[in-house]
């Protein structure tokens, strides 16, 4: 049986097929995709554990936006297996609707990988 692989394909992360089979994932690919993963789930989405997620409703899609919400998900980042360090987040975009970002991290073997998230309520 075969891994899958989560290919980056520009803001996207999908499945690679070659010839026909499912390729084998990279300890990189897997990384981004957990951290991918992370950034996609809100507090208390999970129901495998309520405590984890990023407090999007609370901390940026409220009237008043939680004041250092950008430190608390670097440190959410940093704290994925597999990460090293967490570049500051320069900017969140926010409109109305879309909170779009893309921490940069640095994975063990000191590779530098942009991770593009697009949040909506």
């Amino acid at each position: 049986m075969k891994d899958l692989t989560i290919v980056n394909l520009g803001t996207t992360f999908d499945l690679e097929i070659v010839d026909g089979d499912l390729t084998s994932v990279e300890q990189n690919a897997e990384t981004v995709q957990h951290v991918t993963y992370r950034l996609h789930t809100w507090l208390s989405e999970s129901p495998y554990d309520r405590t984890r997620g990023v407090p999007y409703k609370e901390g940026v899609f409220d009237v008043q936006p939680m004041e250092g919400i950008a430190l608390m998900i670097q440190q959410y980042v940093l704290d994925s297996d597999g990460v090293i360090s967490v570049e500051p987040i320069e900017s969140i975009e926010l409109d109305l609707t879309t909170l779009r970002m893309a921490p940069v991290i640095v994975l063990e073997d000191r590779t530098v990988v942009p991770v593009p998230v697009e949040i909506s309520p």
